[in-house]
């Protein structure tokens, strides 16, 4: 059954606008290198959990991985002070994505 003339489908009205971008974003971010033993990953924690981040963060052989997703000002300014940290570290790098 067709919709009636000047009527949208599921009663929505096609001339109303979407709201604005949520602004949300997510990062993934892997930090390779000596990052083992002193305390990286619960640092990556605390950090994204100051500046109100929701995601993960693990450890493996290589280093510390972690995802996060929240405002983009609040990941653009984590990953800005996670790589800070990095070079902190001997022989560490960061890569985001």
């Amino acid at each position: 059954m067709a919709a009636p003339a000047g009527r949208a489908l599921a009663g929505r009205d096609r001339r109303r606008q979407t709201g604005p971008v949520t602004g949300i974003v997510r990062a993934s971010v892997r930090v390779e290198g000596v990052v083992q033993g002193v305390g990286f990953r619960p640092f990556v924690y605390s950090l994204a959990t100051r500046l109100g981040l929701a995601g993960w963060v693990g450890n493996d052989v290589d280093g510390v991985f972690a995802e996060v997703e929240g405002a983009a000002a609040c990941v653009k300014q984590f990953l800005g002070l996670l790589e800070t940290q990095a070079r902190r570290r001997p022989a560490s790098r960061a890569a985001c994505r």
